[in-house]
């Protein structure tokens, strides 16, 4: 792998490098990959004849994989070089798709879903932290937000994209999507090479699991990590609850409206916070989103009610996180050590559980990486979440 010096190429001071873009690209293919299943999940428990419950495992193993397996790789690669650990992960991770799209049995493609989960555990946080590598000082926070983008396009377009591929072509080629967008992804940073780090000093999985022994950061993450868990509990079956009430079998279009809502919600969720306070907007958000949930199986009985409410299911998501997001900034400023300077986020146990397990929300978040810079990662939707 072709590997050029730490920071930002000559010529490119006071610019983005292209290759956060590169970077980009891969958290869309990861992203796509995480949601893409809710879309196609009719499709894949026809040909398999796996019972719709069994089939939604699907996503729960590549979410707990994905989230549990984070801080256990991080440990186990923590001395490796990180760019050559990103190389790695990416390219397996096109290869674990490539698996799934060619997955003869059920128990095969299961299985192809926990390898990839691994992948992104290992690729998401190193494309933040390598992406800042790549930046002049007075642009990380610009770096990293483009990074965390690839997910916001994903959850808008990625995951419909191959939702309607997955109708058309077959689910199969859904996966085949995720294979050329990592694949591209891949191959184009292996030609253009990355910064070169040097092996960090080794955190313990006991450091990096820290963060749970804290009661109030605890709590603190608790009603978003509830709110991920009751939301994509529902949304991984959003294609058979549509199908089964509004009669549609490509719910690409309603997948985009659900996108634009989450969109919409990150930037207006923030601006309401910043005038009112998280606390504040913590209650009344989530007995809204309780609402929404109990009129889903009413609402959605014809296609303008789904379109509206997941419209407003989509933008009232995120603001559940903003508190946990500002509890968690705090305590991150001082616990520094917990860090690995060219791993950070991915020892941030308490971000993972909520950002990868249920979602691919990216909570923001300040590292030591990025000391000095005054712009942090804008949240999304997994959060999934990753």
């Amino acid at each position: 792998m072709k590997m050029i010096p730490d920071g930002s190429s000559p010529g490119q001071t006071g610019s983005i490098n292209p290759r956060i873009v590169l970077l980009a690209l891969g958290m869309f293919a990861l992203g796509t990959d995480a949601f893409v299943i809710a879309g196609v999940l009719p499709l894949i428990t026809k040909e398999t004849s796996a019972p719709e419950a069994l089939a939604g495992q699907l996503v729960t193993v590549f979410s707990l994989t994905y989230g549990l397996g984070a801080p256990v790789l991080a440990a186990l690669t923590g001395r490796w070089s990180a760019s050559r650990v990103l190389m790695i992960a990416l390219g397996v991770f096109s290869l674990a798709n490539l698996g799934s799209a060619l997955a003869p049995t059920f128990l095969f493609l299961l299985l192809t879903r926990v390898l990839a989960g691994c992948c992104a555990a290992l690729y998401a946080p190193l494309a933040y932290t390598i992406g800042t590598q790549l930046s002049p000082p007075e642009k990380r926070g610009q770096a990293l937000a483009l990074v965390v983008l690839g997910l916001t396009v994903a959850t808008v377009f990625g995951s419909p994209l191959g939702t309607w591929v997955g109708e058309h072509f077959g689910w199969r080629l859904s996966f085949g999507l995720i294979v050329a967008l990592a694949g591209v992804a891949f191959l184009a940073l292996l030609v253009c090479g990355l910064p070169r780090a040097d092996a960090s000093s080794r955190v313990s999985l006991k450091a990096r699991l820290a963060p749970i022994t804290e009661p109030y950061l605890l709590l603190a993450l608790l009603p978003g990590l509830l709110w991920n868990l009751g939301t994509y509990t529902i949304y991984t079956y959003i294609a058979l609850l549509l199908g089964n009430n509004v009669h549609i079998t490509d719910v690409s279009g309603p997948l985009i409206v659900f996108g634009a809502g989450v969109v919409i919600g990150n930037w207006s969720g923030g601006m309401i916070s910043d005038r009112f306070g998280p606390m504040r907007l913590l209650l009344p958000v989530l007995v809204a989103l309780v609402l929404v949930e109990v009129l889903l199986s009413v609402a959605m009985t014809t296609l303008i009610g789904s379109i509206v409410l997941l419209a407003i299911w989509g933008a009232w998501g995120p603001c559940p996180l903003f508190p946990s997001s500002i509890v968690c900034s705090a305590w991150h400023q001082h616990t520094r050590t917990l860090f690995s300077p060219s791993t950070t986020p991915r020892s941030i146990w308490e971000l993972q559980v909520e950002r990868y397990l249920a979602d691919w929300f990216c909570i923001p978040h300040r590292s030591p990486f990025l000391a000095g810079s005054e712009q942090v990662a804008p949240s999304l939707p997994y959060s999934c979440c990753c």
